[in-house]
């Protein structure tokens, strides 16, 4: 099996950070509730499974590259991250 070599992405992991504690501070997502992904260079970045937004840290965003694979490691990206690529294939401007 192949896997990307993984670029830090750390301003973009730092924005999905800060939305994810907006969102939870105002009320949009309680506990572990709610995805967040961000098209990047050769995939994208997205939340991981079971981690509550108002918590994220750097490790709890997973880059996912065209086809649909995360390095391996301690934490998942979110189950519905097959939605998001999906998306990210059909609609290149989202």
């Amino acid at each position: 099996m192949r896997y990307v070599v993984l670029v830090s992405h750390e301003s973009e992991k730092a924005a999905i950070i800060e939305v994810g504690l907006r969102m939870y501070q105002k009320g949009l997502v309680t506990a572990t509730e709610g995805n967040i992904s961000m098209r990047v260079a050769d995939g994208h970045l997205v939340t991981a499974s079971g981690v509550s937004k108002g918590s994220l840290m750097p490790e709890h965003v997973i880059f996912v590259d065209q086809e649909g694979r995360a390095a391996p490691g301690r934490v998942q990206a979110s189950s519905e991250d097959l939605l998001h690529l999906a998306i990210y294939r059909r609609r290149p401007d989202v």
